[in-house]
């Protein structure tokens, strides 16, 4: 697993092969991109997801500590290992964006573990 953080005072960060200047800026661009899915919006995050490039991006709300952020989660693998890769750009709090980072550290463990399992178990293939 993958983790990276960037905050917005570097200039034009980039993320999962992205250029972005800022994040409010990015989110608008991102939406408007052919193959750009709003898969899921909450009160703390709105999600997209790029299902060809096997990329979520999630955008903090205002309700979120960590807001203005976005973080990337991407599925790569390497050999027989498949791993999330996550890199943000936060532009709260410190103490907020590591928080957040923690918690999508727990979810792509998560998800690591159960896309080990079903790439090992040839009953779960189709």
């Amino acid at each position: 697993m993958l983790m990276t953080y960037a905050s917005p005072a570097d200039a034009a960060a980039q993320l999962c092969d992205q250029e972005i200047v800022t994040v409010e800026l990015f989110q608008g661009v991102l939406q408007r991109q052919p193959g750009i899915e709003r898969i899921k919006e909450d009160a703390r995050y709105v999600s997209y997801a790029d299902r060809d490039a096997q990329i979520v991006w999630n955008f903090t709300t205002s309700a979120n500590p960590a807001h203005p952020a976005v973080v990337c989660r991407r599925i790569v693998q390497t050999g027989e290992t498949i791993a999330v890769e996550t890199t943000s750009l936060c532009g709260g709090p410190q103490p907020a964006c590591e928080r957040m980072m923690r918690d999508f550290e727990q979810l792509d463990k998560s998800l690591g573990q159960y896309m080990q399992n079903q790439s090992a178990d040839p009953s779960t293939a189709q």
